[in-house]
């Protein structure tokens, strides 16, 4: 089992956008970070 774990490869690497990149109409219908704290 030990030298089958040492074949393994990464599946993928994730990515994400910042808010900066999103479309406007995206961004508007997002809570803000306050309302975000409100909720947590």
């Amino acid at each position: 089992m030990i030298a089958e774990l040492k074949d393994c490869k990464p599946m993928g690497v994730a990515t994400y956008k910042t808010i900066a990149e999103m479309p406007e109409e995206l961004r508007k219908a997002l809570p803000d970070i306050e309302e975000l704290k409100k909720l947590l």
